[in-house]
């Protein structure tokens, strides 16, 4: 018994005194220092209301990716971020640590809109999956597809796609 009571608190004070366990708090607190910033290029967006210009840092790595937009305090409506999975595979995103709530916009090989996953929260766990083979997910502001009309089939023109 003494035993088993010396195990449960050496147990419960290595939960409240460690800190790299993740599974403790849905987030950590905003920390701009752990945020990156990548070079920017441009993507045109082409939905039935017109072509819509964003700069876009891509995201092209594995640690880029990892971090995405993660610790960052906001994202202009006109900028994004662009994940580049550098082949065509189905691509499971989330929002942990991430404190702006997004659009994702799940992208095929050749450009094309396969799935829109519209107005992503803050610090969600949950899984959003691509359902789709993609290549990259562009993250942009929440309300963005429905601002420029965006659909599934619209193209999305940008030098990874070879077709800008």
């Amino acid at each position: 018994m003494v035993q088993r009571t010396i195990f449960s608190y050496s147990f419960f004070f290595l939960l409240l005194f460690n800190h790299n366990v993740l599974a403790l708090s849905p987030h950590e607190p905003i920390d701009i220092k752990k945020s990156q910033t990548l070079p920017f290029s441009v993507a045109i967006l082409i939905t039935h209301m017109g072509k819509y210009e964003f700069k876009v840092e891509v995201a092209d790595n594995q640690k880029s990716r990892n971090i995405g937009l993660m610790h960052r305090p906001q994202l202009l409506e006109s900028k994004g971020m662009l994940f580049d999975f550098k082949r065509s595979r189905v691509v499971n995103m989330w929002m942990r640590n991430t404190f702006i709530p997004l659009d994702m916009i799940f992208i095929s090989n050749s450009g094309k809109v396969q799935r829109i996953y519209r107005d992503a929260q803050p610090h969600s766990e949950d899984i959003i999956s691509s359902e789709y083979l993609v290549r990259a997910v562009l993250e942009v502001s929440s309300g963005t597809a429905d601002r420029i009309g965006l659909r599934v089939g619209d193209q999305i023109l940008h030098s990874i796609f070879q077709n800008k």
